[in-house]
């Protein structure tokens, strides 16, 4: 295995590790239906930063076949928009 395998290996573990954190929130959020001590400032700011993120990603899968980045940014973008939305609709409940 040469050095770029192993640190494209990193970035897709990586990845996954942080797509699994945003389980427990997800499902927090789910089974309360409550938003309450949630700051959605705080989910929109992070959701644009992923956004920007996944740009990149999805530059450097195109032009330099480098897939795992554009992996685990698009599992944490989705998860980070799973969250924002439940934050959304769940507000309304407190």
């Amino acid at each position: 295995m040469n050095l770029a395998t192993l640190f494209s290996t990193f970035q897709l573990v990586g990845g996954v590790v942080l797509f699994i954190s945003y389980l427990p929130m997800i499902k927090l959020l789910h089974t309360t239906k409550s938003a309450k001590n949630q700051s959605i400032s705080f989910w929109i700011i992070l959701d644009v930063g992923m956004v920007l993120f996944e740009l990149n990603a999805l530059y450097l899968a195109i032009t330099l076949g480098q897939l795992s980045y554009a992996i685990s940014q698009s599992l944490n973008l989705l998860c980070g928009i799973i969250v924002l939305i439940q934050l959304l609709i769940y507000r309304k409940n407190d």
